[in-house]
């Protein structure tokens, strides 16, 4: 019975967001079709299993799907800055495509492998920041992902990345399967420019991402 009412609850709270439909519908000059994001994430698939077997793990890292979709969106939508909250395979794939982005990490350690990956990558043109210099930050970014530590106290900052947007910026905001943070975010965001992406994004741990479109 237990399951029954939380299957219900689960379903109520996913129909206060739009669907990757209504997204692509919206804006669609950012429509993804499943052929781009096997493509990419065949080109994405060897960096991937370094990183999550040599750096990270699956459990803890951005899954393939999610960072495929982090690339098609940064390819389509041509931000002129990009902001990643919670470095690691992200700050890779963003820095692939984009020489303009700032990656945040509350773990020093972590920031350091971070780093190093880079570097190993041949990548060099990347601005690394503390939780502290973030929340320093009053420029404006038209490209977010939320990935920072676990969603307790991401959470906390979502009010600090709502001011740092430009204009139709768009923000990716990971791990929304988890019920609680989903909840928080209804309270912060308007939920008519947010839309769940669980098709695109959906991974074995079952964790799927939200887009959130600063209109």
């Amino acid at each position: 019975m237990r399951r029954f009412y939380y299957s219900i609850r689960k379903n109520l709270l996913h129909k206060k967001f739009r669907s990757e439909q209504d997204f692509f519908a919206t804006y669609p000059a950012l429509t993804i079709t499943p052929e781009e994001l096997e493509v990419t994430k065949s080109n994405l698939r060897e960096s991937h299993t370094k990183y999550v077997t040599e750096i990270s793990s699956p459990a803890m890292a951005g899954s393939l799907e999610l960072s495929a979709l982090l690339f098609l969106i940064t390819q389509k939508h041509k931000p002129k800055k990009v902001l990643d909250l919670g470095s690691g395979y992200s700050t890779f794939v963003f820095n692939l495509i984009h020489n303009n982005v700032v990656s945040v990490d509350d773990s020093k350690e972590w920031l350091l492998k971070t780093e190093k990956f880079l570097q190993d990558q041949g990548l060099n043109k990347y601005k690394l920041l503390s939780i502290d210099e973030f929340l320093g930050l009053s420029e404006n970014f038209d490209l977010v992902f939320v990935d920072l530590n676990f969603v307790e106290e991401r959470i906390k900052y979502t009010k600090k990345i709502l001011s740092l947007l430009s204009k139709n910026a768009i923000v990716i905001f990971d791990d929304v399967h988890k019920d609680d943070y989903l909840i928080g975010l209804v309270k912060e965001l308007q939920t008519s420019h947010s839309y769940l992406f669980k098709r695109l994004t959906l991974d074995n741990f079952g964790r799927f991402s939200l887009l959130y479109v600063n209109a």
